[in-house]
Formats: structure tokens, C-alpha cells, sequence
């Protein structure tokens, strides 16, 4: 016979069990703000546990404790225990925890190994350091495992930043450059007018870029992967983008003084490839680029063009353009396109991750052959 079709599971109100429910349609059921309040009551005020006071309002406990950590007004030194006891008293464990993230804000950001150091010093205070390893007086691996899935703390590679560009990244010239950028743009009448604004950015692309992660057996002592030189000829790439998303053609420049015909093969439309003696742009070529700019956008203005401060190359000819054109250029404070370049913070960082695939898959598919000028494009 065949088998009978079983019936979807349910509680004593003849509903449908919750848990299905929530996963029909891949949907997720919302939770009010209210529901959210009322649970963060019975942790704060009866003593509750987060895992307990979820359950009974019927909302996901990370959802519960998200919310309760992303509330200043809410008191989070006294709450319960998220998981099972620590060694460290939950009102020593939000000190560590804002001292963490105090640290990372700062640019000095901590290793695995200098939290379970801290951790067992904290310990330490509170006469707790029998429960974790007292030969090694730090704190033990599951010990940092499970406050990072509690307080929702994760590993990433920082990118690395110089003291100057760190000590150039504070509020007050932050501040000061978008107050000056609002006045800019409020004065011109173009505040809400994103074909109006440009930003305009340069980049260097090479062919010995840093290797990915492979597959190899388990006891190799050494490994190596073949790259096209020791050394990387840089070739630059001046890029730029409109606010409202478009872009114009790109300006290329390579190193070398003697053109040759093969250099600008398979070049995008209306694009510009020129040499430069470094492969770096120069006054003359930034003339020509700025024309070059001119040229491609549309005829209203006037506009802004966002771009990083080049003094050597801003020349009288430029400023007279500029004039002419009714093109402001706004600079943005030194040492700060890591975090106020929008090229660099959201363009190029694909072009370049996608640059490397590019030259992974040219290399299997010719290794004999090594790129150069004529087949860049």
C-alpha cells in the first residue's frame, strides 16, 4: 500500500507548528519593536536569561540580544549569562568587549592571543584565575571561541595603515571637509543633482599581483606559485565615475617613451592610451586628461569633481579651464582616500580582485606567454 502523506505537525490551538511556519516561502515572520521591549524587560528587570525570555515571547534569541546590545539606555552589566558561565563576571565581560572594539576604532586593533592574555588578567582581579589554565596564563581556546559566538566578534585581515594616514583620519577634519563640501554644493544650487557631481581617481595595475590560497597535500613544507617577474611594472589607470552612475572612458598610461600602434589594441571606445617615462601621470598628461574630462560629460553645469589633492599637477592652464568650464574641484583632505575616495573604497577594489582572475586564467590557458602592453586591455 502506499505510504500516507503525513500531516504537518501541530500544538494544541490546531496551528500549524511554528517553526514550519516560519520557513514556508522562504519568509521570516517580523517582530515589533514593542514585542522586542517587552522581552528586554523580563531580562533586565526579572533577572531572566535571554535564551528563556526569547522563548517566551516567541522571538529568535539572536534578534533579542542584538537588540539589547545596540541600546545605550539599556543597562547591559547586570543581564544573565548569554550561554553557560564564564570565568569572567558578565559586567567584566562588557568592559573587555568595549575595550576590544575601543582598540579596533583606534587602528590598534587585537590578536587572538592579546584578548585571552586580557582575559585571564581580568580573571585575575576577580580571583578567578583557577578556571582557566594557570600554566600558560592565558585563556584557554574554547574559552575565546565561545565569547566570540556570544558577542558576535569575528577575525578579519586588517589592511595596513600608515601613522600618518591614521593620525589624518580624525572627526575634526572629517567634519571640517563635509561642511566645506555641503557649502560647495548648497552655493552652486546642485546639492540634490547627482549628474553633477564626479569623482575622478588614478590606480596602477600590475602582473605579478599577491597569490591566492591552494590546493596542496597535507605535510608540504614548501610551495610555490610562478609569477611573470620579480619585480612589477605598474601601469596607470585614471578612472571616473558620476554620482548617479555613470562613467566616462578610461585614461591609460604606460611606462615607455616610444608609441607603437599595438599598445592601444582592443582599447574601450573613446578611450585614451598614452606613455609616460615612470608610467606615472605627469603635469602635461593631467592637462590632457582634464580636457579629456571635459569633453566626455555632458554640457550642464555647473559640476564638481571630487578628486585627491595633486598640487604638482594643478597648473594655471587647469585653473583657467576651470574658469571657463564653471568646474569646481574639490579636493579631499591628504592621506584620507581610504576612507572619503569612493573609487578606491567601492570601485577599484573589484576591478582589482577581478584584475587577478583575469591574469590566473591568462596564465593556465598560456604559459609560455607573459602579458605585456599590446594585450593589456
Amino acid at each position: 500500500m502506499p505510504d500516507k502523506k503525513k500531516r504537518p505537525e501541530k500544538d494544541g490551538m490546531g496551528q500549524i507548528c511554528a517553526k514550519k511556519q516560519m520557513c514556508v516561502g522562504n519568509t521570516y515572520r517580523k517582530y515589533s519593536e514593542y514585542e522586542l521591549k517587552e522581552a528586554a524587560k523580563l531580562v533586565i528587570q526579572e533577572n531572566v536569561r535571554i535564551y528563556k525570555a526569547a522563548k517566551v515571547m516567541n522571538i529568535p534569541w539572536s534578534s533579542l540580544k542584538r537588540f539589547i546590545a545596540n541600546n545605550d539606555d539599556i543597562s547591559t552589566a547586570s543581564l544573565p549569562k548569554m550561554e553557560r558561565g564564564f570565568a569572567l563576571s558578565p559586567e567584566m565581560e562588557q568592559k573587555l568587549l568595549k575595550f576590544i572594539i575601543n582598540m579596533q576604532e583606534f587602528r590598534f586593533g587585537l590578536a587572538v592571543y592579546q584578548v585571552r592574555e586580557l582575559a585571564y588578567k581580568l580573571a585575575k582581579t576577580e580571583g578567578r584565575e583557577h578556571l582557566m589554565s594557570d600554566k600558560t596564563e592565558v585563556a584557554s581556546k574554547w574559552w575565546w571561541n565561545s565569547y566570540k559566538e556570544s558577542y558576535g566578534l569575528s577575525l578579519r585581515v586588517p589592511d595596513n595603515l600608515s601613522a600618518y594616514s591614521a593620525s589624518m583620519s580624525n572627526p575634526t577634519m572629517i567634519n571640517d571637509y563635509f561642511e566645506k563640501a555641503n557649502h560647495l554644493l548648497t552655493t552652486l544650487g546642485i546639492k540634490d543633482n547627482a549628474s553633477r557631481l564626479w569623482n575622478g581617481d588614478e590606480t596602477g595595475l600590475c602582473y605579478v599581483v599577491k597569490p591566492n590560497k591552494i590546493v596542496t597535500e597535507i605535510g608540504k613544507r614548501f610551495e610555490y606559485k610562478r609569477v611573470y617577474a620579480d619585480r612589477a611594472e605598474t601601469h596607470t589607470l585614471v578612472g571616473c565615475i558620476c554620482a548617479h552612475g555613470t562613467w566616462i572612458p578610461p585614461f591609460v598610461i604606460f611606462k615607455g617613451m616610444r608609441w607603437n600602434d599595438n599598445i592601444s589594441e582592443g582599447s574601450l571606445p573613446n578611450s585614451r592610451t598614452r606613455l609616460s617615462p615612470k608610467g606615472w601621470i605627469t603635469s602635461e598628461l593631467f592637462l590632457e586628461r582634464f580636457q579629456f574630462f571635459i569633453h566626455s560629460i555632458p554640457p550642464n553645469r555647473p559640476v564638481v569633481l571630487f578628486m585627491d589633492p595633486l598640487s604638482s599637477h594643478i597648473t594655471p592652464e587647469v585653473i583657467e579651464l576651470d574658469r571657463e568650464q564653471q568646474i569646481f574641484i574639490l579636493t579631499l583632505p591628504s592621506h584620507t582616500s581610504h576612507l572619503l575616495q569612493p573609487l578606491d573604497v567601492g570601485v577599484y577594489c573589484a576591478l582589482k580582485c577581478n584584475w587577478i582572475k583575469q591574469l590566473n586564467s591568462y596564465m593556465k590557458k598560456h604559459p609560455d606567454k607573459k602579458p605585456n602592453r599590446g594585450n593589456f586591455y
